[in-house]
């Protein structure tokens, strides 16, 4: 394209300069065509110019779409962390959690005097505490002193520590635990429990997890049975 504006150029300039001006000597030639040189060149300057502003106008445009973008996922992400912040501050802790339950079954609880995070109720019959807190996603349920053996009764109390060993194998809802006090062996059940908000039908969950220390006694008395069952045939 340049090397036509330049031979089109020239000729022009050409004809001007000898009907126009009425040169005619050799050297218009020549001057017809550094003239069309000087109009190639021209234009390669002004392509070039232009090439650049066009080069300048896309990165202008592709920065701005960046720094746009970049906003919007700035954004996006200071929205995000919000409105997980606004979850976390409304999401129901599990003791609060526990004590709606509690309400809901028409189950009465006491707070303890020393321990903030722990209530006792009365389940079934028994009476038990609930170790649970608002920092903490897992409740601990303590079943204590439900049965006792004569702690001088040495066979006994080894039949009743293979019982427990056994029972704590054979089952994973519970465990069970022993104490001696003064002359008596004391068992007792601990349920360790995960219970949050998120939990499907968590309310009948919840009453389930306090149903296992009732289990508890039955499971022990099955192994217990087995375990002297054994002893006697040996």
């Amino acid at each position: 394209m340049t090397y036509i504006i330049i031979m089109t150029t020239s000729i022009i300039s050409y004809l001007i300069l000898r009907y126009g001006f009425g040169m005619d000597d050799p050297e218009t030639f020549m001057k017809s065509m550094g003239i069309g040189v000087i109009a190639g060149i021209a234009r390669l300057v002004y392509k070039s110019h232009k090439r650049e502003q066009e080069i300048e106008a896309d990165a202008a445009t592709e920065s701005s779409t960046a720094t746009a973008s970049s906003t919007t996922a700035s954004s996006t992400d200071k929205t995000m962390k919000q409105t997980d912040n606004n979850m976390e501050s409304s999401r129901t802790g599990t003791k609060d959690l526990c004590l709606q339950l509690l309400d809901k079954q028409g189950i009465e609880y006491e707070q303890d005097k020393e321990n903030k995070d722990e209530y006792w109720i009365e389940y079934k019959g028994e009476r038990m505490y609930l170790r649970m807190s608002n920092e903490r996603p897992f409740i601990t349920i303590f079943d204590t002193f439900w049965r006792k053996y004569p702690a001088e009764n040495l066979e006994m109390v080894s039949t009743v520590r293979k019982a427990i060993n056994m029972a704590n194998l054979n089952y994973n809802g519970f465990k069970l635990l022993y104490s001696f006090n003064e002359d008596s062996m004391w068992l007792h059940t601990s349920v360790f429990m995960l219970m949050i908000p998120e939990i499907p039908d968590v309310e009948i969950f919840f009453t389930e997890t306090l149903d296992q220390t009732i289990f508890s006694h039955r499971a022990f008395d099955e192994v217990m049975f087995e375990v002297m069952k054994e002893q006697k045939n040996d």
